[in-house]
């Protein structure tokens, strides 16, 4: 099989979840570096990272040169910080619910992402990646889509100065886990502070950043899509009870603090499936455009029915869990995926605006 010449990293949604494709990733990293060195980082393989709400944590982290099992210990050792589990977590949903409060209190997860990201002490922003980053979000003062990129394009000027931690829990507000997202920043040779609102998580859009990613490639950066190859990873597929009956689907079923926010995750997965269905269609050329076809590899892991694992689940029998779902997709695909993305590196990347 051909190499292609330009590589895509995109990684789904999915909250604790993010636990299998950041396992699968840091199992490829690993190997990379027994092979290439220490030094050796997934960013020097990927000429475009994307990544939405906890898979926008890690794109942002492998694009900054973080070592995926860097990454993955942030949600393992961590998870249960972001995620408290008190002794009786759906009451204290429910009662978060009528008090009209969001689940969780967010700064543990900003704490954590500041120590993982910024580990020189110097504030880290998208304009410091290593290699192009589209990260979706949703602006809800603004009801528009607002993709935060790398300046890899001329026109690019908005976000390359955006801290990364910022845009982390902008992409990671998911609903009513967290409120949205307010931030501020210095546009340093600009307009001075930029004051942003009601930012909240790109999965209400996007879950699946992959269709995305591939239109950058081609629309914004002018990729022949024969040249393109696209690695999708997603955060697992659950399967879910149906109501027995259609009378059931009430209001509360929608928002019940037995499954966290059920409407959000329905939304959220539906848009996963519906980009793969297209990504399937296209990849392979379709009606004039019968020729352009491009390499797309989509690996999911598929729960059984009992294996509920809702996004903030942080129970150590379901980390286990997604740990072992992230070494199996390793194990039946890595001999594929090694050959097609790390057997050359990265285009080089110049971003059309630095700091300097």
């Amino acid at each position: 099989m051909e190499h292609p010449k330009f590589k895509i990293l995109s990684i789904d949604g999915g909250g604790i979840r993010g636990v299998i494709p950041c396992q699968f990733l840091a199992n490829l990293e690993n190997d990379l570096i027994q092979e290439y060195g220490e030094d050796t980082r997934l960013c020097d393989y990927f000429d475009l990272i994307a990544g939405t709400s906890t898979g926008g944590i890690i794109a942002i982290g492998l694009a900054l040169g973080v070592k995926a099992q860097d990454i993955l210990d942030l949600y393992v050792r961590h998870g249960s910080e972001i995620f408290p589990e008190p002794m009786q977590r759906n009451v204290s949903k429910a009662k978060r619910i009528i008090l009209k409060k969001p689940f969780y209190d967010r700064l543990p997860l900003k704490k954590l992402l500041n120590e993982t990201f910024n580990t020189d002490g110097e504030p880290k922003r998208i304009g410091d990646a290593k290699t192009r980053l589209l990260i979706p979000t949703y602006n809800l003062e603004s009801h528009q889509i607002h993709i935060l990129k790398t300046a890899h394009s001329e026109k690019l000027v908005r976000d390359y100065q955006i801290p990364v931690v910022d845009a982390a829990l902008s992409t990671a507000a998911a609903p009513a886990y967290f409120l949205p997202y307010d931030f501020s920043y210095d546009n340093k040779g600009k307009n001075g502070s930029v004051q942003i609102n009601m930012m909240v998580d790109g999965g209400l859009v996007a879950n699946n950043p992959s269709f995305m990613a591939l239109l950058e490639a081609t629309h914004c950066l002018g990729i022949k899509l024969e040249d393109i190859g696209l690695l999708s990873l997603g955060t697992g597929v659950v399967k879910k009870a149906c109501p027995k009956k259609s009378s059931h689907v009430t209001p509360m079923y929608w928002v019940n603090p037995l499954n966290g926010p059920m409407i959000y995750e329905i939304m959220a997965e539906a848009q996963s499936v519906h980009v793969d269905n297209l990504l399937n269609l296209y990849k392979n050329g379709v009606g004039q455009a019968q020729n352009d076809k491009f390499t797309y590899f989509r690996l999911q892991h598929q729960f059984s029915e009992n294996e509920r694992i809702t996004l903030d689940s942080t129970s150590t029998t379901t980390i286990r869990k997604m740990l072992h779902a992230g070494h199996l997709l390793y194990r039946d695909n890595c001999c594929t995926i090694k050959t097609i993305f790390t057997t050359t590196e990265k285009q080089e990347f110049k971003p059309h605006y630095t700091f300097s």
